[in-house]
């Protein structure tokens, strides 16, 4: 009795496969208009894997092969103009990476991620500054969270951290940069009114990363679809044609 196999398709987005140099999606040779497989961000599965432009990848960074497996860079050479980023790999290996895309790596980076929050905290009693646009400042406070593998990828993290200081009004608008920060004026009722003035600035990250961030931030929220009414199982009355007499005395 001949055996069924069932044929499983994993793609990896953001270019996990290394050695192909392109979005790692495997071709398996479906027929046209197959379901779409379902899509994994690596980086949200492996620790320490990030998003990152291949013009960043330096020696000692890893890559992954199409097998999933990380190999070191032990050297990397830019070309055309930049465009194309070559990476010696540990086993005598040489990749070739098109850098219009993120890809993704487990970075050897000393610094990790972090987010730093400033808080100002102005006087509600100072009209005079308030008159002037220059208030007076009477407690500052800084925060600073530093990303760790276990808190998973640091894009969803800082996103996380920002929404939480509710910190989500970008200072500039795309493209977003490690320069690129976020801040929110709100009202502390706790110190009598006083305004407080909180901005976030990134620290650690990739610029593909701090895309993505700002990506993310700025986007507009998701509208949750309205389920559609269920179809009544009565059906309508069906009226008969009437039957009138016509002139001339013609049934019609």
């Amino acid at each position: 009795r001949p055996v069924r196999r069932r044929r499983l398709r994993l793609t990896w987005r953001g270019s996990a496969s290394a050695v192909a140099g392109s979005t790692g999606d495997a071709v398996n040779g479906e027929p046209a208009g197959a379901a779409s497989p379902t899509v994994i961000d690596v980086a949200e599965l492996v620790p320490c894997a990030r998003h990152i432009h291949p013009a960043e990848l330096t020696a000692g960074d890893l890559l992954f092969d199409t097998s999933g497996r990380l190999h070191p860079i032990t050297d990397t050479t830019a070309m055309h103009g930049g465009n194309a980023i070559s990476a010696l790999l540990d086993d005598g290996h040489r990749v070739w990476l098109w850098n219009a895309e993120p890809i993704i790596a487990v970075l050897a980076r000393e610094t990790p991620p972090s987010v730093t929050f400033y808080e100002r905290v102005f006087d509600p009693l100072d009209s005079a500054g308030w008159a002037a646009g220059d208030p007076r400042v009477i407690d500052i406070v800084t925060d600073t969270a530093v990303w760790e593998p276990d808190d998973g990828n640091p894009i969803a993290w800082a996103v996380d951290q920002l929404g939480r200081h509710g910190t989500l009004e970008a200072s500039s608008s795309p493209p977003f940069t490690t320069h690129t920060w976020y801040s929110h004026t709100g009202v502390d009722f706790a110190r009598s009114g006083a305004t407080v003035d909180t901005s976030a600035h990134l620290s650690g990250f990739t610029p593909a990363e701090a895309e993505a961030i700002g990506a993310r931030i700025t986007a507009p929220p998701r509208r949750t679809p309205t389920p559609a009414p269920e179809a009544s199982l009565m059906r309508a009355p069906v009226l008969a044609a009437s039957r009138g007499r016509a002139p001339g005395g013609l049934i019609r």
